[in-house]
């Protein structure tokens, strides 16, 4: 996990992404899971994502920050999720998005903040997933699963 969030970090810096921390906290996420059920559910956080981003950037620039406006964009974005048939993991990713855009007060464009969020989420992913199947890959190898039990009786443990 330690190489993930490194690498995350590097590549929302080599990305020009302001909030890095995005991808680091996203990849942990990722990899909490197993690979197989990481694919799957990643495509869910990245739809929720990107359903999250659109409702929040609408959000942001077009109503009032308020605790009113907020509940009825959860409500609309919510509608959207069922709309599009989408997972509990797609609509639990969408809400924290949305949280994420609306709720602070932004300098820049609603859009571009937006912009920068599911970018750094995808960064996360990416990089979540391809440490994930990196580390399969090496365990499946036949090296690998000869090398630990060849090396047993060596150590002096059975």
């Amino acid at each position: 996990m330690t190489l993930a969030t490194v690498v995350s970090v590097l590549a929302a810096r080599a990305c020009g992404l302001p909030e890095q921390f995005w991808a680091v906290v996203t990849t942990v996420l990722v990899m909490q899971s197993s690979l197989g059920a990481a694919w799957e559910i990643s495509l869910q956080r990245l739809i929720g994502t990107v359903i999250g981003g659109v409702t929040g950037a609408v959000w942001a620039a077009w109503f009032p920050h308020s605790l009113p406006v907020l509940a009825l964009g959860m409500l609309v974005m919510g509608a959207i999720c069922g709309l599009l048939r989408q997972s509990q993991s797609a609509y639990r990713f969408a809400g924290i998005t949305l949280i994420i855009i609306a709720v602070p007060s932004y300098s820049g464009p609603s859009w571009i903040i937006a912009l920068h969020r599911f970018l750094e989420v995808c960064v996360g992913i990416v990089v979540g997933m391809g440490v994930l199947s990196l580390g399969r890959s090496r365990s499946n190898t036949p090296q690998s699963a000869t090398a630990a039990p060849a090396a047993l009786p060596s150590s002096g443990m059975k």
